[in-house]
Order: structure tokens, then sequence, then C-alpha cells
């Protein structure tokens, strides 16, 4: 099965970077972007939503390291 969207997907995933993330950075729900996320987004709303990918993921490095 092919997925739409498919770059977005990736990115997020190589990043370590939940699409709840995502979601919250943008003012959604999860499943409003999931639903978001079947269609082919507009090139416009894609390089958004990867700078919020860029963005979150840089953060997970910046912020207090994890202790077991």
């Amino acid at each position: 099965m092919q997925f739409a969207n498919k770059e977005i997907r990736s990115n997020a995933k190589e990043a370590g970077v939940r699409l709840w993330q995502v979601a919250k950075a943008i003012g959604v729900s999860e499943a409003t972007l999931t639903r978001m996320l079947r269609e082919e987004l507009s090139a416009a709303d894609a390089k958004r939503l990867l700078a919020i990918i860029e963005q979150i993921g840089g953060d997970r490095g910046a912020g207090i390291s994890e202790s077991a």
C-alpha cells in the first residue's frame, strides 16, 4: 500500500517525532492530522509540516537529557 505524504511520515519517523506532536504544534487533534495526511498536501502545507518536524526533532536534542 502506498501512503500519501510519504516524505512527511518518513521525516517524522527518522527524527523521532510522533504525529501527535506535529498535530499539537499546528493546533489539531492527532486524528485530524492523520486524516489530512490521507491525501497529498499542497506544497506549502507539506513544507510547513516538515519545518515543524525539524523544529520538534531539534528541540528533543536540546532539552534536558533523560536519565534512567
